[in-house]
């Protein structure tokens, strides 16, 4: 949420167990309006 506790975007973070290992999906979203280099810092932050 923003400062004035609007919702700006939506998370999802899906973990699964594999029989060796794990496999792990990180889907963020952010409103259309948002400038194209926060969503790539944010993929950043992701990895």
């Amino acid at each position: 949420m923003g400062a004035s506790d609007t919702v700006i975007g939506s998370v999802s973070h899906h973990a699964d167990d594999l029989a060796r290992g794990f496999e792990i999906s990180l889907t963020v979203a952010f409103q259309r309006t948002f400038p194209s280099w926060f969503v790539s810092e944010h993929r950043w932050h992701l990895a």
